[in-house]
């Protein structure tokens, strides 16, 4: 396998299913996906007009406590197995929502 130009990933795993979720905003802590060892990747769009934190493990996710902060109309590509649960919190209510692609 080639090694990847400078700020891309190169992922050796095929997926065979594409599974679309959407979750509506919250101010509290959420769970956008459950734990899922058969995951290869995933995609999250926030489809609101406020932050959305992400929070990839176990915990609260929070303003405080998150592994990636997705402004509004933002995506995050997560291109490896991880099959932990994905939490969310948006910084306000309101509507919107995430947008999900879990990777199979």
């Amino acid at each position: 396998m080639p090694a990847p130009a400078e700020g891309h990933v190169i992922v050796d795993a095929a997926a065979a299913v594409a599974v679309v979720s959407v979750v509506a905003r919250k101010s509290v802590d959420t769970l956008l996906l459950a734990a899922n060892p058969a995951r290869k990747g995933l995609l999250v769009t926030n489809n609101a007009g406020a932050i959305l934190y992400l929070l990839l493990g176990n915990g609260a996710a929070s303003d405080a406590m998150y592994s990636w902060r997705l402004a509004a109309n933002e995506g995050f590509a997560l291109a490896f197995a991880y099959g932990g649960p994905v939490r969310g919190v948006w910084a306000s209510n309101g509507a919107g929502a995430a947008n999900i692609t879990e990777f199979l």
